[in-house]
């Protein structure tokens, strides 16, 4: 027994030659209805043989060069037009007459599926389209440069123009903490004497390292709240810098390590208290 099984714009066909007749079940997958019939030698009219007239019929649904099939629907009916040039000579012509399957309450309930099964394919196919997509602008800005520079005045210094995928950051001299939340990799951060604020004045997504030295006008890291994936903070040498128990205190975060070295201002037993009910391990001298 030959078949065919496919799919043809909107249709799903299923066809096959059987000893007496060709049978053929159409679904239309916009309205979600189904048409089938057992067509026999009569209902064809063609002086041919019926297995020639599978081979014409799936030639057309699957639209070979000569050969096509055209889909009218009636109330209840289903209308296919054949057109074939068979042997790239003999025109035929004939019609098919498919009845509307009616459907009991499982095959309702089959179809409805179906139609949901269509509709989530058709996402899945969006959403991969989507995705490609932004695969495709991802490796493009992973060769993207950032300049993270000052503005104003006509000197550039090139060493602060960063690939926008750096991973660790040393601070360069005049650097515009605004830009450094496009680092969208950046893990590790080191902010020397250059630093002239007196809180933290930049955010970071990604940021888990964060090192701060030899910074005199640091009095507060006030706002650390804006880098939500610290683990590590280390303070050198920033001898102004107190309340940190009351700030970390303020905000969940997930700071696991503490190191502070030489700074005088803070408050050495508070900063322990804090750090043994909060379980962070503290290293301060």
């Amino acid at each position: 027994m030959d078949s065919l099984i496919l799919e043809s714009g909107n249709y799903s066909i299923v066809c096959s030659l059987n000893e007496r007749s060709i049978y053929l079940k159409i679904t239309d997958n916009i309205g979600f209805l189904q048409y089938e019939s057992n067509i026999d030698s009569k209902e064809l009219r063609l002086n041919i043989d019926l297995s020639d007239a599978f081979m014409i019929i799936k030639h057309c649904f699957e639209e070979e060069e000569g050969y096509e099939v055209k889909f009218t629907h009636t109330t209840d009916t289903l209308k296919l037009q054949f057109n074939a040039l068979v042997g790239g000579f003999l025109k035929m012509k004939f019609d098919i007459y498919l009845k509307e399957r009616v459907m009991s309450n499982d095959g309702q309930l089959t179809m409805t599926l179906n139609k949901l099964e269509q509709k989530i394919n058709g996402l899945e196919k969006q959403l991969h389209k989507k995705y490609e997509m932004l695969e495709d602008l991802t490796e493009k800005l992973s060769y993207s440069m950032i300049y993270l520079g000052c503005g104003g005045g006509f000197q550039i210094n090139l060493n602060v123009f960063m690939n926008i995928k750096t991973l660790t950051l040393d601070q360069c001299q005049c650097v515009n903490f605004n830009l450094i939340q496009y680092l969208y990799q950046l893990n590790e951060l080191t902010l020397s004497s250059n630093y002239t604020y007196s809180s933290i004045t930049f955010s970071s997504k990604t940021l888990t390292d964060l090192k701060i030295y030899n910074s005199g006008h640091l009095t507060s890291v006030h706002s650390i709240n804006n880098i939500p994936q610290l683990k590590k903070l280390y303070v050198l040498e920033c001898r102004a810098l107190t309340n940190i128990p009351s700030i970390l205190s303020s905000y969940d975060h997930k700071i696991k390590q503490l190191i502070f070295q030489g700074c005088t201002s803070i408050n050495v037993v508070e900063m322990q208290t804090y750090c043994q009910k909060n379980h962070i391990q503290l290293d301060i001298k």
